[in-house]
């Protein structure tokens, strides 16, 4: 079969054997066969095996393996869009079924980064069960990016591009980052008067995962070697160790309130910013209890971030 005729496949042709096209959509979206076996919690040698029976039954090479991961081919790219289509039609059918005619009830999870959630969101929560009892949510927050496509969440809060262009979004501000100190550091430390003095203070580094986050990167571009007494993936516990005097940190403004007593440190020349985005589903939008949650915390978020500056 050809690019063409693939692109020809009727509904019906993509409906035959459903079960199997949850692989290849696993594939596609997690770009190798090992993290799509993780995803899928099958082993890889099931997934390639599944993997190469559709591609049997379609008479196509879908999948173009390499040593770094699995590239869709252009047979691949027409099937994934037919199957993502359907998949999101009828995600669509259950959502709307499940909202029993658009009553404000049901469940909606949300997922949000854990300094956004806890400092943000969570401060919402009993003004949200105020205006909307009938609504079941859950509050997921971490650093770990829940993958709204295989609905492991209704609603999420990114920072930065999201990349996923499948997904129905907006930009609702921008976080704007600074560094800070507690009082009592700066009482046994030197107040930093211009960027040079920074080398001679204390570091809390936040690392997440492999790459810098922004606000380490732009701290490194003015501190190429700066001195780290902590480093942590958890943002939490980097503004406790900021809060008892242990160090500077390159914190969200939203997060150092003035009742925290953390001082904003050369505002000047340290202020890098990240947008932040809110997303869902692109079938959840006319879904009630969904869209009046997403309205509720992207205001709550919006106002936040307007107050950091």
């Amino acid at each position: 079969m050809n690019d063409t005729s693939v692109a020809d496949m009727s509904g019906d042709v993509l409906l035959q054997n459903w079960d199997i096209y949850r692989y290849f959509l696993a594939v596609a979206r997690a770009g190798s066969l090992s993290e799509a076996a993780k995803r899928l919690q099958e082993s890889q040698p099931t997934v390639s095996r599944k993997l190469k029976e559709l591609e049997a039954s379609l008479g196509a090479q879908l999948v173009e393996r390499t040593t770094t991961g699995a590239t869709l081919t252009i047979a691949g790219e027409l099937v994934l869009e037919h199957i993502q289509k359907i998949e999101r039609e009828a995600i669509g059918i259950t959502e709307t079924l499940r909202d029993d005619g658009q009553k404000m009830s049901g469940k909606v999870v949300v997922t949000a980064p854990e300094g956004l959630g806890v400092a943000v969101l969570a401060g919402g929560l009993q003004k949200f069960r105020v205006l909307h009892p009938g609504i079941d949510l859950e509050l997921r927050i971490g650093a770990g990016k829940l993958d709204l496509m295989q609905r492991a969440a209704d609603i999420a809060f990114r920072v930065g591009d999201p990349l996923q262009t499948s997904l129905l979004g907006r930009c609702i501000g921008t976080v704007n980052f600074g560094l800070y100190a507690h009082e009592r550091y700066l009482r046994q430390n030197p107040m930093p008067k211009s960027t040079s003095h920074l080398g001679q203070h204390q570091f809390i580094e936040l690392a997440v995962g492999a790459g810098k986050l922004p606000q380490e990167a732009a701290l490194e571009k003015l501190v190429p070697e700066p001195r780290r007494v902590l480093r942590t993936d958890n943002i939490q516990i980097q503004l406790n160790a900021v809060k008892d005097g242990s160090g500077i940190g390159a914190l969200p403004g939203y997060m150092a309130p003035p009742s925290s007593n953390l001082i904003h440190l050369l505002p000047q020349k340290f202020a890098p910013k990240v947008e932040l985005w809110i997303l869902m589903r692109p079938e959840l939008r006319d879904v009630a209890r969904v869209r009046a949650t997403a309205s509720f915390f992207a205001d709550l978020a919006a106002q936040a971030l307007r107050g950091d500056h």
